[in-house]
């Protein structure tokens, strides 16, 4: 019985062209694995000034000249928006880490990474650390830079005079495609802050996003 012939053809060749598709795609899986992993550790590092923030926001109530009632009703209502505010701040950093993980499995990438311009305006101290610290932890963005500006004005809230000026942030966005889209999320965050701080006080606040 003869043996049956074997199949002795080499294997292909892969193209120069191929080649270089390979090793593209794999610097690029390479290249967000590490943007990940870095807003990961810019996220984790800034939860203890989240709850340093929120110390600060009890104690600025707290020390406020009016009557102990009064001071007793301020402190709960306060509390009650920031712990609101806690609650949907925690949504939407779960929400954005579902979205950037499910993106670094698809074929076609929404990452489109900017610097932005982000005014603040009328703000005091309390209220951009907390809106710089949430920007943050929400995954996709991250605050490079704060600069406040002069600070040369001053406001009234529920009756007590804080300072306040104008300044900007520096954000990194990953996906910046759509500058409006990005605009009306870091709007919405802000006036969550402002009603959280604010209370009866909070006015809308229109954000004018540039690209830095």
């Amino acid at each position: 019985m003869s043996d049956m012939p074997q199949n002795t053809t080499p294997p292909r060749e892969l193209t120069e062209a191929e080649l270089w598709e390979q090793q593209e795609h794999a610097e690029d899986l390479t290249d967000r694995e590490s943007e990940e992993t870095h807003l990961r550790e810019e996220r984790s590092s800034s939860f203890t000034s989240a709850a340093m923030t929120l110390v600060r926001a009890v104690w600025h109530l707290i020390k406020r000249p009016r009557t102990a009632g009064r001071r007793v009703v301020d402190f709960f209502a306060s509390a009650g928006r920031w712990l609101a505010y806690g609650a949907w701040l925690l949504a939407e950093v779960a929400i954005n880490a579902d979205g950037m993980a499910l993106d670094m499995f698809r074929p076609n990438t929404k990452i489109s990474p900017a610097i932005l311009r982000v005014p603040l305006e009328r703000m005091n101290s309390l209220e951009v650390t907390v809106f710089a610290t949430s920007i943050t932890l929400t995954p996709g963005t991250l605050v490079l830079a704060i600069d406040r500006g002069s600070a040369t004005l001053t406001m009234t809230l529920d009756g007590v005079a804080v300072s306040g000026d104008d300044g900007f942030l520096l954000v990194h966005s990953v996906y910046a495609e759509d500058l409006d889209a990005v605009r009306d999320e870091l709007e919405t965050m802000m006036n969550k802050v402002l009603r959280a701080s604010r209370g009866k006080a909070y006015e809308p606040h229109r954000l004018e996003v540039t690209a830095a």
